[in-house]
């Protein structure tokens, strides 16, 4: 066992919430927590090791990373403060990152965060810090932007024609509606839709196979036939939504009774059945999600190797189907942090189940080690909780498999609501952003991680999941409201396609 000590003492303004380790390529590692005054972090991992720390603030709950100038820790060092060294690590990363994208000049916020760190006000050298490496981000995507010869290559994409919300019912993460009645209607009005044309290139369709094949071998094609023949009207590219998810959102209920071998022959009919049907007309093919093992993507408790041999399953019969349309892996809870805690972190799933033995990381290097075919990575940013310097960078880490990147899922509140979560427990709204959430907060970071993500070229496409407040996964989310006025999330994503046109890229 290994063992990290370091001193919670903190100022006033900032609070200690939580922490695990990782390993140096970001993999969360099983650890143990003991706090007091000093927080102990044991782990039976090799190190060294990098901690990831949640503290709270006047920015809502802030998860960073402390990696001691990238070397990372080693269980003999010292006892250091955790805020000092989290400050420490931010300041290192953002002089590395203002070198690396060849930054000029002073930044405000880095400068200000300096200062208050040299005479010692750490509170507001924490949050300084945290600011500057969102404005270095920013600054050096824009700059990528501005440099690249004929325009943005990635779409800015949004879930169009459906809405995850209707009353009572989710067309995602539940509930079950009653055994044979019709499934609520989860499409969009078509006037609505028209009002959400300025900022979509590109739209998800919403084949969640609970919602098209609620009885086994009964079909309800004609809500997707719908939405399908109006994107080609409106020249919309279409993704799919996941062909396969095994979270309660997606599977019916006939399905759930099954052996697995009857389940997985049940997978590859539906899979042939869809995509025999839209071949040709759909962009790219999400094949899997969320069969990383976290709970709510795999209440049946599939061993890894079960769910490897889903998603390669999956992957070959769309690739034998409809060659050279990509296929995406899609991943949530993309930091991996439910794979550090024995805490299956949901109260609807049966008590007894072990640990998640994978994380979104670990998962997709499995696939890559059996030669699972597939084109893209889905990632996805609802309140992440995070800054969007280390949005950034675990962006990057994704991208370094050398795949194409779909950012298939993202939500931002434009309000604080003490009734906001999201049932799967997956994100937590964390109190805001630069403050409390707010329709200009939300606006401002909708521009901003909309450049940050456009800057990096295999990005394909940013989908945008809560268009309309009225429909919302995330309580006012949306960008346009319940009245269906624009808000300024709204006009910043016109204004960012206006600023940096979409032009396909070569095929």
């Amino acid at each position: 066992m290994s063992t990290l000590t370091f001193d919670i003492t903190l100022p006033a303004g900032i609070e200690f919430r939580s922490a695990y380790l990782t390993d140096m390529g970001r993999r969360a590692l099983k650890t143990r927590i003991t706090r007091g005054r000093w927080l102990q972090i044991d782990t039976v991992a090799r190190p060294p090791y990098i901690v990831r720390a949640t503290f709270g603030s006047a920015y809502g709950d802030l998860d960073v990373v402390i990696d001691n100038n990238d070397e990372g820790y080693m269980p003999d060092d010292s006892a250091p403060n955790l805020l000092i060294e989290a400050i420490h690590s931010r300041l290192k990363r953002c002089e590395r990152r203002l070198k690396s994208a060849g930054l000029a000049g002073h930044l405000p916020s880095l400068d200000a965060a300096r200062e208050c760190f040299a005479r010692g006000d750490f509170a507001d050298a924490f949050l300084m810090a945290v600011r500057a490496g969102d404005d270095i981000e920013y600054a050096a995507s824009r700059k990528a932007l501005q440099a690249v010869n004929g325009g943005r290559k990635t779409m800015f994409s949004g879930s169009i024609t459906f809405g995850e919300r209707l009353g009572q019912w989710s067309i995602g993460v539940g509930p079950d509606w009653p055994i044979g009645s019709t499934p609520p209607d989860f499409a969009r009005p078509v006037v609505a839709r028209e009002v959400l044309l300025p900022v979509c290139e590109a739209m998800t369709l919403p084949n969640f196979w609970r919602w098209i094949e609620p009885v086994q071998w009964k079909y309800r094609w004609d809500v997707l036939d719908e939405m399908l023949a109006w994107a080609e009207k409106s020249k919309l590219a279409v993704k799919s939504f996941a062909i396969f998810w095994l979270g309660i959102g997606s599977t019916p209920r006939w399905l759930r009774t099954l052996s697995f071998r009857d389940q997985i022959n049940a997978i590859e009919q539906w899979t042939r059945a869809l995509v025999g049907r839209y071949k040709g007309r759909i962009m790219a093919w999400e094949t899997v999600n969320e069969n990383h093992d976290w709970s709510f993507g795999n209440p049946f408790n599939w061993t890894r190797y079960q769910r490897l041999q889903v998603t390669r399953m999956v992957n070959e019969v769309v690739g034998d189907i409809d060659p050279g349309t990509p296929r995406i892996i899609n991943n949530c809870c993309i930091w991996g942090d439910y794979a550090s805690s024995n805490d299956r972190r949901t109260t609807w799933l049966p008590a007894d189940l072990p640990p998640a033995s994978d994380s979104p990381l670990s998962f997709l290097e499995y696939l890559n080690e059996r030669n699972v075919p597939y084109e893209g990575i889905g990632l996805q940013y609802y309140l992440p909780g995070r800054d969007l310097m280390e949005c950034a960078d675990q962006l990057d880490r994704y991208l370094a498999f050398g795949k194409d990147i779909w950012i298939t899922e993202m939500g931002t509140p434009g309000l604080v609501s003490a009734s906001q979560k999201i049932e799967t427990g997956q994100v937590t709204a964390g109190g805001g952003w630069r403050g409390p959430w707010s329709e200009t907060l939300q606006a401002d970071w909708v521009r901003m991680w909309y450049t940050i993500a456009s800057a990096r070229s295999r990005v394909r496409a940013l989908n945008y999941w809560d268009l309309d407040d009225s429909r919302a996964f995330i309580e006012g989310a949306g960008v346009v409201n319940r009245a269906g006025t624009p808000k300024p999330a709204f006009d910043a994503i016109v204004a960012l396609r206006n600023e940096f046109p979409f032009v396909k890229r070569d095929a």
